[in-house]
């Protein structure tokens, strides 16, 4: 190859399956690298030019801009993007931006199913567009290619449910089920989960922990008293009486529980722990009917076990479901992503996130609600964070950030 005025080379600044700024290739690290050793730093920062993510980015028509247009219709679209006088426009969740008032529960009975609190605790964003608003995004991105590979969320429940049924019964299944890539990549897909699977087994051992003690807790209506079937602790429902006078109703699955505590799929991070804290409290509120009683958290991917000062399990879970019941008429963004910047007042840090250029360029948004939310308004404003902090009491969340590592 011989470039005798000029050589361009471009690849893709944010990738297209995690949505997450990536470098370039190693042969273009190599030339950047000889080209810094040969000339300077300043030189090879200066080769480097970095496109704005929107073809009618304002940078492309500035006076110093060192971009050229791609097109005539860009162009006017840019001029009349920037140009005309804009009009305010109301953010669609005004509770990201200033404290709102929330409405009091005209109900006295509420009724909450695990699912319900799991799906919460995960993303109250998206849980509210589902259930308190009925809007379902599609998605604006590139989904995973599953004829490749075993999709991360197939392969959580596959996890789980190799602890009841073992791993040739679980293969088996996802076979049958369609969830395992075709081809050579299901050999590829089968020996690499067969590896992810050891990993957590050889670490619930150096617990004492063994798949045969692994059990769900079922929360029936129909239950009346304790009962054990294998796997499966039926349970009556949880009733639960909140600060606030309301009192709840709580059915459906815990899983995962063993005789020393529960087991969950991350590492001792706050945003995995906030992810699973509903579930986890009740656990505790039901486990004194039951033979299990252990009361610590063991966090799977690194193998840790943590411990928690709660002095009364059925206060803080009534706390958290004030928190849950305000949440499905007030937004909240509470986002285990976030959740630590939030919660410890970290008005700096998180203002500073906020503003960063990953924030700008939606790779930190975890999913297509997020992107669609926040690519048409501004990102949360520490009003609204504070706003968001005063609804939510001390109680509920304290004990995660007093918690301790066991040996």
């Amino acid at each position: 190859m011989s470039a005798r005025e000029s050589l361009d080379i471009s690849f893709c600044r944010i990738s297209s399956e995690d949505h997450k700024i990536q470098t370039c290739s190693v042969i273009v690290e190599e030339l950047l690298s000889f080209i810094e050793q040969r000339f300077s730093t300043h030189v090879k920062d200066a080769s480097i030019l970095t496109h704005p993510a929107l073809s009618f980015h304002e940078e492309y028509f500035s006076n110093a801009s060192v971009f050229t247009p791609l097109s005539s219709y860009i162009q006017r679209a840019a001029k009349s993007f920037y140009v005309h006088e804009k009009k305010n426009i109301e953010p669609f969740f005004k509770e990201i931006y200033q404290e709102v008032a929330s409405p009091a529960s005209s109900k006295s009975i509420e009724k909450v199913s695990m699912q319900e609190l799991a799906n919460f605790a995960k993303h109250p964003i998206k849980y509210y567009m589902h259930n308190s608003l009925g809007i379902y995004i599609p998605s604006l991105f590139q989904q995973e290619a599953t004829e490749f590979i075993l999709p991360a969320y197939e392969k959580a429940k596959m996890k789980k449910n190799v602890f009841s049924k073992g791993f040739q019964n679980t293969v088996s299944m996802g076979k049958v089920q369609g969830k395992l890539p075709g081809g050579l990549f299901e050999k590829i897909a089968i020996k690499k989960f067969k590896e992810e699977t050891d990993v957590i087994f050889d670490l619930l051992s150096s617990f004492s922990i063994y798949p045969q003690d692994i059990v769900s807790f079922h929360l029936r209506d129909a239950c009346m008293s304790p009962q054990q079937l294998r796997e499966i602790c039926s349970l009556p429902p949880l009733r639960i009486k909140s600060p606030k006078g309301t009192e709840f109703v709580i059915e459906g699955i815990i899983p995962d529980i063993s005789p020393r505590g529960m087991l969950v799929p991350g590492e001792n991070k706050v945003k995995d722990i906030i992810a699973i804290w509903p579930l986890f409290l009740a656990y505790l509120c039901s486990k004194d009917k039951t033979e299990y009683k252990g009361e610590l958290m063991f966090l799977l991917k690194k193998g840790e076990a943590i411990s928690f000062d709660i002095p009364s399990p059925e206060e803080t879970l009534g706390a958290y479901l004030d928190y849950y019941l305000e949440a499905k008429n007030v937004l909240s963004f509470l986002i285990p992503a976030w959740s630590e910047y939030i919660l410890e007042d970290k008005k700096e840090e998180f203002a500073k996130k906020m503003k960063s250029q990953e924030f700008l360029d939606v790779s930190p948004f975890p999913d297509d609600v997020m992107r669609w939310i926040f690519l048409k308004d501004q990102p949360p404003s520490l009003e609204g964070m504070e706003g968001l902090r005063s609804r939510i009491h001390s109680k509920i969340f304290n004990p995660i950030f007093n918690r301790r590592k066991m040996s």
